[in-house]
């Protein structure tokens, strides 16, 4: 410009967005109609929905890493006692307007056809049933043009899965398994090639007096596949159980998280020291993951991971009525497996992992702490990359009911944070990020929050679902309530 000064301008809207007016956006999101009686519900318009465990469709809201799609069309619910059927279809309707990714270039989001049919049985003998098939039309990128009409075009998938549940010995043990297929339909329009996948789930509970054991076991094949053809919109389809410890994720283990082949095992004991108070716990994760041409893995041959957990929930403390304390560490070790034409070791990933969370102290109006921190080690990878360590840390005062100052400290000296697009340098340093932030609640439901300074990029996981989130640096105001 004028003064010499470097500038990049950025169109806010794309040109198939669908506005008013092209500097500023405006579109209805998320209206819906509903009406049910005893034995039905129906919905018309938009709705989320889950068949089961996830694993063929998990349409839901999760504004913790910036995702809100939902089905906009029709949904029946007929309950009638120990039966329920439910059948849906809509077009996918991702929320445009983001909270934490920059809004710019907004398009209308592309329309994928989901269709679904569950039946769900109680009490068939020991067991609850439930069986269910989803068909999806996945919509060729950048095909904005579409919207009812893609209901014209072949169906490119078809999930089919089912479910059965039990308790025993007077409920002391749960137990539930659910499986899925996923086969491609011939003549569907499709970006890449889909190929045949199936996908295991099972978990076994157990109460033994202050102790509760948990199993858990998946397997996954070519599942993700879909939601990679879905993910320019920032969401997925399915989204099975991952028997992950979601807080320590990276941009590299999102790659085992959404692997399109990977097995693994999760044992956890939690022990009820006090009932109500203190409740220590011990995790042992162990996973293998074969998939290396999605994309995603930064390694070239498949790993085992291992990823004991080891923590603590404590609910008061003596006097202290209202002190929490949530601490939790672990060590994560993803060990590669030697290629056939290269002896060379390619070594493991190793992270190890900490975080805790403290307060409020003296009372509900007093200061609450939250730090995390970790140190990531790298295996051999084709283009190497730096070790790092990272440390997030924010202290909470609340002054009043209504009223609560936050002060955030951020520190990575991690090149993949600080470069990119998604990153940038600290604001208090190369490697140190500095904010504050007052909440003020002026309703029951209703919350402004002013922001100033700056924290990191990374990847944010949760429910099974990341998302790299971008560093920032500014201001920021919100108000936000619900009706």
């Amino acid at each position: 410009d004028a003064l010499g000064i470097e500038t990049r301008a950025v169109d806010l809207l794309a040109p198939e967005a669908r506005s008013p007016s092209d500097t500023w956006y405006v579109n209805p999101e998320k209206v819906s109609l509903s009406t049910s009686s005893r034995d039905y519900s129906l919905s018309l318009g938009d709705y989320y929905a889950t068949f089961g465990r996830g694993i063929a469709l998990n349409m839901t809201r999760n504004t913790d890493i910036d995702i809100d799609t939902s089905l906009r069309g029709a949904r029946l619910t007929f309950d009638r006692e120990d039966l329920s059927l439910t059948a849906l279809s809509g077009l996918t309707n991702p929320q445009q307007v983001r909270q934490d990714n920059r809004n710019a270039e907004i398009d209308p989001g592309l329309a994928h056809v989901v269709s679904g049919l569950r039946a769900e049985l109680w009490n068939v003998g020991p067991l609850d049933l439930g069986a269910h098939a989803v068909s999806i039309t996945l919509a060729p990128t950048n095909d904005f043009g579409q919207d009812w009409t893609r209901y014209g075009a072949t169906p490119s998938v078809v999930v089919a899965g089912a479910s059965a549940g039990t308790q025993l010995f007077g409920g002391d043990v749960d137990v539930y398994a659910e499986g899925a297929r996923l086969v491609p339909l011939a003549g569907a329009e499709l970006d890449d090639p889909l190929e045949s996948g199936w996908a295991l789930y099972s978990s076994v509970a157990a109460f033994a007096g202050p102790f509760v054991f948990l199993a858990e076991a998946k397997h996954y094949t070519e599942m993700e596949d879909v939601n990679r053809l879905a993910l320019s919109d920032g969401y997925e389809l399915l989204t099975p159980p991952t028997l992950e410890y979601e807080r320590v994720i990276t941009e590299d283990s999102s790659a085992a998280v959404n692997s399109s082949d990977v097995s693994g095992v999760r044992l956890r004991t939690d022990w009820i020291a006090v009932p109500g108070q203190t409740t220590p716990y011990l995790s042992v994760a162990v996973f293998r993951d074969r998939a290396l041409d999605d994309g995603l893995h930064f390694n070239v041959s498949p790993e085992t991971i291992l990823h004991p957990v080891m923590g603590i929930e404590q609910f008061g403390l003596g006097e202290l009525s209202a002190l929490h304390i949530f601490a939790n560490a672990g060590l994560r070790i993803d060990e590669r497996d030697a290629l056939e034409d290269d002896p060379t070791d390619q070594g493991a990933d190793v992270q190890a992992h900490f975080d805790v969370s403290i307060g409020p102290w003296p009372n509900e109006r007093g200061l609450e702490l939250a730090v995390g921190f970790e140190r990531f080690m790298w295996g051999t990878n084709a283009f190497q990359q730096s070790d790092y360590t990272e440390v997030e840390a924010s202290l909470s005062w609340h002054l009043a009911e209504s009223l609560v100052l936050v002060a955030y400290v951020d520190y990575s000296d991690n090149p993949l944070v600080k470069g990119g697009a998604f990153g940038s340098p600290g604001n208090l340093g190369t490697n140190v990020y500095g904010a504050g932030e007052v909440q003020y609640k002026i309703a029951s439901r209703t919350q402004v929050k002013a922001f100033y300074g700056a924290y990191k990029s990374g990847i944010r996981c949760a429910g099974g679902q990341c998302k790299q989130l971008p560093a920032f640096e500014g201001a920021r105001a919100s108000l936000v309530f619900s009706l």
